[in-house]
């Protein structure tokens, strides 16, 4: 969704168009992507993206931007803790080493089943 990636720029702007209304729409806190071989933290309105591509092809260099918390060209891993108004997220290097780590407040919406089908359903129109 938001990348600093060299080589996905376009790519992330496409997505962004696609997915950032309905990201927006329902509230969501955390959004997490693949495909940049690298780690990013993007911080926009109060919401945060990353970019989880580190698990083993060849390394992506990283440029920056207002958006980006941190970011890093190296093999990673993801560990995401879910707690009473919590999501704890800590990115670790293949050797263990911990890269980064963050927790994000969250408030957890009351949905009916009925209303979940309903929203997918529509997504799918």
């Amino acid at each position: 969704m938001y990348s600093d990636n060299l080589r996905n720029g376009e790519l992330a702007e496409f997505i962004r168009g696609i997915y950032l209304p309905i990201i927006e729409e329902t509230n969501v806190d955390l959004v997490i992507c693949g495909h940049g071989h690298a780690y990013e933290r993007h911080l926009v309105n109060n919401r945060t993206y990353l970019v989880i591509g580190g698990a083993g092809a060849p390394l992506d260099e990283v440029g920056t931007s207002e958006t980006q918390i941190f970011s890093v060209s190296e093999h990673h891993w993801l560990e995401v803790n879910f707690s009473a108004g919590y999501v704890s997220c800590y990115v670790h290097g293949l050797s263990g080493n911990l890269i980064d780590s963050f927790s994000i407040a969250v408030v957890l919406p009351v949905v009916t089943e009925h209303v979940a089908f309903d929203y997918v359903k529509a997504l799918f129109k």
